[in-house]
């Protein structure tokens, strides 16, 4: 079995620690019921200047606005799912990731939040490749390059005499 029923995870569950998941899932739920309208129209007003800030080209501003906001309400998965978009366009692969997978986290059941950490680990995971892709390339070349340069091959031998 996986845990959390993430196929990137490959481990047995372990009974205890599958409770204390369960329980931190459920407390999660609580603590995400209780912080009540105002913070809900808090998160709105933030996502929506994030927008404007994107809309006008602003992704640092976007990106420090919205790194407060979930410093301050360390709940809201739209938050985060928001900064890991910035994150992702900034370049900032891991910290996109980790933002990603936090509003994943917190609300497992948006498809998308799990799409943008999926395309993102499906866009590194080729990315890795391609790079070890380009380095065996590189890497053959060279071992071409030393052998066609060793003495005695024929492909080396001056034919001027």
């Amino acid at each position: 079995a996986l845990v959390d029923g993430d196929p990137a995870v490959d481990r047995p569950v372990d009974p205890p620690r599958a409770a204390t998941v369960e329980t931190s899932r459920q407390s999660l739920a609580e603590a995400h019921a209780k912080r009540g309208r105002s913070l809900e129209e808090s998160t709105k007003r933030i996502n929506e200047y994030a927008y404007w800030c994107i809309e006008n080209n602003m992704w640092d501003e976007a990106r420090l606005h919205l790194e407060r906001a979930v410093s301050q309400d360390s709940l809201a998965a739209s938050l985060f799912n928001n900064l890991g978009v910035i994150y992702e366009r900034l370049g900032e692969t891991a910290q996109a990731d980790s933002a990603y997978a936090r509003a994943t986290a917190l609300l497992s059941e948006s498809q998308a939040y799990a799409a943008n950490l999926s395309r993102l680990r499906k866009r590194a995971e080729a990315a890795t490749r391609a790079i070890a892709d380009s380095v065996s390339e590189v890497s053959n070349a060279a071992e071409s390059a030393e052998a066609a340069a060793s003495p005695g091959n024929p492909a080396t031998a001056d034919s001027s005499e």
